[in-house]
């Protein structure tokens, strides 16, 4: 049998600068569809984006009824920095 120690590393968390940028999108949970890619900058732009574009796709008149349900998808990067050393990172690609 093999044996291991380990131990607690305290660690942060905060806003990965290498990441894809924040986005803020839309899908409706009857047919899938999905808003468009934003163009708004920053946070609360993006949400009024995805939020007009639901109701405008609940306004249509679907063959089967009206769309009401929807499911926000935001992404947001985050990135972990450990107080000591813990050994080598993975590779990471940004938007990879």
């Amino acid at each position: 049998m093999t044996r291991s120690t380990y131990r607690f590393v305290d660690m942060t968390i905060g806003p990965d600068l290498d990441a894809e940028p924040y986005t803020a999108r839309a899908t409706c949970a009857t047919c899938g569809e999905q808003s468009p890619q934003p163009t708004a900058e920053g946070p609360t732009g993006q949400h009024s984006q995805a939020q007009r574009w639901c109701r405008t796709h609940a306004a249509i008149d679907h063959p089967g009824g009206r769309h009401l349900h929807y499911t926000a998808t935001i992404t947001y990067g985050w990135l972990i920095t450990p107080a000591e050393d813990i050994g080598p990172a993975a590779e990471y690609e940004p938007g990879g």
